[in-house]
Order: structure tokens, then sequence, then C-alpha cells
């Protein structure tokens, strides 16, 4: 991830700009790793033999005016061997005066060795702690699960021997890191090669791990086996990736891999797209006509709520822009009054272009961890609000986007048995603007997206006056 142009000027956490500063954190860090003593007791530093080549952010986490995460992928290279290796580091930078607290408090009998440098590293200048991949704040199964031994002899075998039988073993095990969220979830991809001793019969299996820092993952894990075994997915109107275990100690959900890519990894100006779209229309309309025992519920309060504390973290990051995005919030704050009763429907919580999975003219819902109950018009209005995001994002046609639109709202309401309701899926695809997109421009930080808030809130404005001359306006 490329380094923002615009870095927000946070008088609580002055030293923003410098943790954001690759080149400067790359020398930071390599003083920091290789100040003490090398793996097997060389003199790492002294010698130069460890060189940090490359260092990138990979992801952002930023409360205005409290704290920001932010973790770090460092490329150092052995000039013994000659070789390149990988290290995630993860820091979180503090208001002046409290890091060192942070570090005391952090300095636990669980941390583990990591394959460069100290478990857990303090930098006064910039008020940061810092946790060396697998050591994390919250994750405390990392360090056990990044173990291949620990992994195929404690969890593995375990999984493997409740769901295919005692008679199967593993014989070789390939694990790839494929998503790390620091202090949330961590995903590993795990190929196997299984074996029975007395038949010669072998098996390859690819499963995806999910460990997670609560206990969400044991809720959705129940949720995807109840939607494994629904009648739609048997007739194969619904589809998904097959849940195998939870394992509570871990707080770590498995399932077997689903072939395909993003929708976003798709060619967004290419024909074959719209018809993609109505693939995913398709279903998002059969997920939420799925019936399962859920005890979350997502209401139009909690978007009220939500559109008010946007209020106060746009006024700290865009001023200027405080007037406009005042009277667009107090005109959706109304807007709601006249919302009156919706469908009820199984939501995924979290739609956007990477949770539809495509392979071939196939399309799945994946990442179901904000599955719960409520308006169907949530989906639709998130997913609208992405679509709209990447399009400015992607500096796409305007009157492409709003093809797009009206196709996958079209086909989702041919799908349904609730009339769709224009006025409803304008508010929320609005809201979704402010609450979502603009959200995540601000907290992740990455490039270029901070030029965009003006550009979302004008956008949510239009829509909430219906100003803007595309499917979601027109009753």
């Amino acid at each position: 991830m490329s380094l923002t142009l615009e870095i927000p000027q946070d008088k609580t956490l002055p030293q923003l700009a410098a943790a954001l500063d690759i080149a400067a954190m790359r020398s930071i860090f390599e003083q920091a790793l290789f100040a003490g003593i090398a793996p097997g007791g060389e003199a790492a530093l002294s010698t130069g033999r460890f060189q940090i080549r490359a260092c990138q952010i990979e992801r952002i986490k930023y409360k205005p005016g409290q704290n920001c995460l932010i973790c770090y992928q460092l490329t150092i290279h052995d000039t013994l061997t000659q070789q390149d290796s990988d290290q995630i580091l993860c820091g979180r930078i503090y208001e002046r005066g409290s890091g060192y607290a942070h570090f005391i408090k952090a300095r636990t009998p669980s941390l583990v060795t990591p394959k460069f440098g100290p478990p857990l590293l303090y930098l006064p200048g910039l008020e940061m702690v810092v946790w060396v991949f697998p050591n994390d704040r919250k994750l405390d199964a990392l360090p056990k699960l990044m173990d291949q031994t620990y992994l195929q002899q404690e969890v593995l075998s375990e999984v493997v021997a409740a769901n295919f039988g005692n008679q199967w073993q593993i014989t070789e095990l390939a694990q790839r890191l494929v998503h790390y969220v620091p202090e949330h979830t961590c995903t590993s991809r795990v190929q196997l090669q299984l074996g029975q001793k007395q038949t010669g019969e072998k098996l390859s299996l690819v499963l995806y791990g999910k460990t997670y820092y609560n206990r969400a993952g044991e809720e959705t894990y129940q949720l995807m086996e109840q939607l494994w075994v629904s009648k739609r997915r048997q007739e194969g109107r619904l589809r998904l990736a097959q849940p195998l275990a939870y394992q509570p100690h871990l707080k770590m959900l498995w399932q077997v891999e689903l072939p395909g890519q993003t929708l976003l990894a798709q060619d967004l100006s290419s024909p074959p797209f719209l018809n993609l779209l109505s693939r995913a229309a398709v279903a998002l309309a059969e997920f939420h006509q799925t019936q399962v025992a859920c005890a979350k519920s997502s209401h139009l309060s909690d978007w009220l709520t939500k559109l008010q504390e946007m209020k106060q973290l746009l006024r700290q990051v865009r001023p200027a822009g405080q007037k406009k995005l005042d009277i667009l919030v107090e005109r959706l704050l109304d807007q709601a009054e006249q919302l009156g009763p919706q469908p009820v429907a199984t939501l995924h919580g979290d739609l956007h272009l990477k949770n539809f999975f495509v392979e071939g003219e196939q399309v799945a819902l994946i990442d179901l961890d904000n599955l719960c109950h409520g308006s169907p018009w949530q989906d639709v209005g998130s997913f609208s609000a992405g679509l709209l995001y990447w399009g400015l994002f992607m500096a796409m046609p305007t009157p492409l986007i709003w093809q797009f639109i009206d196709a996958f709202c079209q086909q989702y309401e041919q799908n349904v048995p609730w009339p769709m309701s224009r006025f409803a899926l304008n508010w929320y695809t609005a809201a979704a603007l402010i609450n979502e997109r603009a959200f995540r421009c601000v907290t992740r930080l990455k490039s270029g997206r901070l030029d965009l808030l003006d550009d979302l809130i004008d956008l949510a404005d239009s829509i909430s006056a219906e100003q803007l001359p595309f499917y979601l306006v027109a009753e």
C-alpha cells in the first residue's frame, strides 16, 4: 500500500506523519530489530548481516485524537545466505507520555521469539509499541497457529479425524498467510495431503482457518452450518464455503476452500461484468430469503447513531465541509422518520465487491462474520454505495456505474417477494456512503482515499436530495 499524500493533522498524535513515513521507519526498524543479537547469536548490526530492503504499510486503523494502529511488512535480506524473508510488525502509537506504560503492560510470558528481533519493541520517539509477528496484542492463539508442527499434530489432526475419520493421517502440510487484521482476525490457507496406511489411498485438501480475538467465530460457524444444510444450499441456489469445525480454545474457524476470485478482481469495464452483477443480485436474493436462527439484528437506530458519530469524526478531518455535512445528516435523520415498516431478511452485514466470490458463472457470498437480521435495503444500499465508491476511485464513467446499480437492483427485485422501496434504498445508499465509505477513508488512510471524502459527501447529498437521474432515485 502506498503512503497517502494527505495525512491528518492530529494534535493528539503529532508523530502520525513520522510513523507513516516508510523510508524513516525502515531505518528505525533496522536499528530496533538488529541492534542486539540475531538468531543464532551473531552480532547482526555490527556485521551488517541483515538489511531491510523494503518497508511497506499493509493496513492502518486510525482513531482521530486517540491512537493509530499500523501494520508494516518488511523485506529482510540476509547477506550471509543471500535470501530474503518477510517480517510483519504491528505498531500502535499513543499520545505523548503514555506509550511506555502500554509497553510494560504488553510484556507478558506468552510472547514468543519471532524470526527476527525481539517479540516486543518500544520506540520512545514515536510513543509506539510494536508487536513482532506472530505476536499480537489480542490474538492469543496466533503464535501456536503459525507453528506448523503444532498446527499439524494438535490442531488439524483433530479437524481431519472429526470430518474424514481416524483412518486418515496428515502426511504433508503447507501453510500460507492470506489475510491478517491485527488485533482482530488472521486467516491462513492450509494445503493438506492425507493418506490411509492400510489402503494406501490419498486425498488432497485445502482448508482456510480463521482465528478471532473474541468468540465471534463460534456464532459465525453455527450460522454457516445452518446455511450449509438449508434447502436453498442443497438445491444449488445458495453457494458458500463448507464449514468444518470451530475450536473454542483457539477461537478458530475452519472451512473448505471455495475456488474462485472476488467480484472486485473481475474486469469492471468488460461486458461480462454486468452478467456477473446480475448473478450476484440473485445470490443475494437467495441469501436474504434463507432463514437462520440468529441473535443479532441491525436496526435503523444503529444507522442513525452512526450518522451522528460521523458528524463528529469528519469534523476533525474536514472542518471546512462541516456545514454541508450537518445539512446532509439532518436531512437523513428527517427522512428516516418516513421509512416506515420494512421487510426483515437474513443480511450479510458487510456487502461489497470483495465479499462476492466468482467461479465461472457461479457466485457465492463469503466472509459471513456480520450476518444478522434486518432490512434488506441495508445490504443493497451498502453494495450500491460500494459501487459508487469504486467508480470514484477508479475514475470510471458515471453512466457506467449507474448502469451497474440498475442491473443489480432490477435483478434483485425480480427474485424477492417484497416490493422494492426506492425511497428506502436511496436512504440506505446515501447513509452507507457516509457511515461506511467515508468512515473507511478516514480510519484506514489508504492512498488517495481522503481525497474522495468530498466527492462521497456530495454523492450522498445528491442521492438524499433526489438530484441524480439513476435507478435508485426514481419511483
